[in-house]
């Protein structure tokens, strides 16, 4: 069962000199102050500002909004055998954790490899859609983390540790192709997710 716990008005801003923190929510104020401390010693480093900077190819605002947290206990595993030359073909879209136990799969849902005219091996995009998938190679087990529609999209994701991620995705709230600029911080071996809005637009 999907346990969510929406957050209200909760606003997390650090500015370059002098960091604050605005708190306003339903449940419990120390539970959303730890995830905020945990959270915000690896997202406000200068290496991931700068990380998610080059993905969006512009300088991230440093106002950060916590939106909400959940445990997701549906999340089903199924079998995975990979193809020949599957880690290579896909190398550019998967993310290996430190000790090789996971693998982020930010894209390949969808894609089609191709051949240029030179021989050189692509991949083309056949769906509007876009997955976020965990790879457990010593299992050989697959499972679907997120999955999202033409309105977002999976942009990288990178490794905290050996069981925590950082993705970085967008999402057009308004329907007039304003992207705002999201960021999960995803536990994969508990299945945690934790929800900012970076507040910047493509």
């Amino acid at each position: 069962m999907r346990l969510i716990i929406f957050l209200v008005a909760m606003l997390f801003i650090i500015g370059c000199n002098n960091k604050t923190t605005e708190v306003e929510l339903i449940d419990s104020t120390d539970h959303v102050n730890e995830i905020i401390t945990e959270d915000s010693s690896v997202l406000l480093t200068r290496g991931v500002q700068d990380w998610v900077g080059k993905i969006l190819k512009k300088p991230v605002s440093p106002a950060i909004t916590f939106e909400e947290f959940w445990k997701d206990e549906t999340l089903i595993e199924t079998p995975f055998t990979a193809e020949n030359d599957f880690y290579k073909n896909y190398s550019s879209l998967l993310r290996w954790s430190p000790d090789s136990n996971y693998i982020l799969d930010i894209g390949t849902y969808g894609t089609v490899l191709t051949t240029d005219a030179y021989g050189n091996p692509g991949i083309e995009s056949g769906e509007p859609d876009s997955e976020l998938a965990l790879i457990e190679p010593g299992k050989n087990t697959r499972t679907r983390l997120m999955f999202v529609g033409p309105s977002s999209e999976i942009l990288d994701a990178k490794w905290v540790d050996n069981k925590k991620a950082i993705v970085v995705g967008t999402f057009d709230t308004t329907g007039n192709k304003t992207y705002d600029t999201l960021v999960w911080v995803i536990n994969v071996k508990d299945k945690i997710f934790r929800l900012y809005n970076v507040k910047s637009h493509r």
